[in-house]
């Protein structure tokens, strides 16, 4: 691949693209909250939408919500989103655009999209679940720091979204196009490539910024 720039996908939940949204029937019905039956039904959901959210594993349909109603009207909706939980959703063409770069690394799982008024969204809607990883953020040339959380590794970091100031190795990007970056829980990563198939599609993806390079 001749990757020359890599872009990274914003982590701030004021970008534009952060769409408010539920999903009615994930997980069958809600019991009352502060119960022992509450807790057993929203543990697994938590943990589901955690592996995606930071694309930790390969999750199985049965896991994931099949529909999701955004709590706002967005039309035309945008080719990729992130919503409730931090769960990215794609739309068919950037799906395909993805597929035709990294064939098979990723996973996409089928969800149907509803505006505010149930009105269904015609175009096939996909949750997109990157649990691709590559090691190319160098640490020493950005603007990062380890996650201060007592329940994860010390080798887990953050990039600092208000600073926007990250190094990539570049002979560190040579397999994927799209990746999360090994350290880094919840990072999004993706090529000049992609980005720039994204631009000739004119498909939106998620708000993203460019990184520093290093060869």
């Amino acid at each position: 691949m001749g990757v020359e720039l890599v872009y990274y996908v914003s982590e701030d939940l004021k970008v534009p693209l952060q769409l408010p949204g539920e999903f009615p029937g994930w997980g069958g019905e809600r019991p009352e909250p502060g119960t022992e039956a509450f807790q057993e039904y929203i543990r697994p959901l938590v943990e589901a939408g955690t592996a995606l959210k930071k694309g930790r594993r390969i999750v199985i349909p049965q896991e994931v919500p099949a529909v999701c109603r955004l709590l706002q009207r967005r039309v035309p909706l945008p080719g990729a989103f992130r919503t409730r939980d931090g769960i990215q959703i794609v739309q068919d063409p950037v799906r395909k655009i993805i597929e035709d770069f990294d064939p098979s690394a990723h996973q996409f799982l089928p969800i149907e999209v509803l505006q505010p008024n149930k009105q269904v969204h015609e175009v096939p809607c996909f949750i997109m679940n990157v649990t691709a990883r590559q090691d190319s953020i160098i640490d020493e040339l950005s603007r990062v720091g380890k996650y201060t959380s007592k329940t994860l590794s010390n080798e887990e970091m953050r990039v600092s979204y208000l600073y926007k100031d990250v190094t990539v190795d570049l002979s560190k990007t040579t397999k994927y196009h799209l990746w999360r970056e090994a350290r880094y829980p919840g990072s999004l990563l993706l090529s000049d490539e992609l980005w720039q198939a994204f631009k000739d599609a004119d498909v939106k993806f998620m708000p993203s910024w460019k990184t520093k390079t290093k060869k």
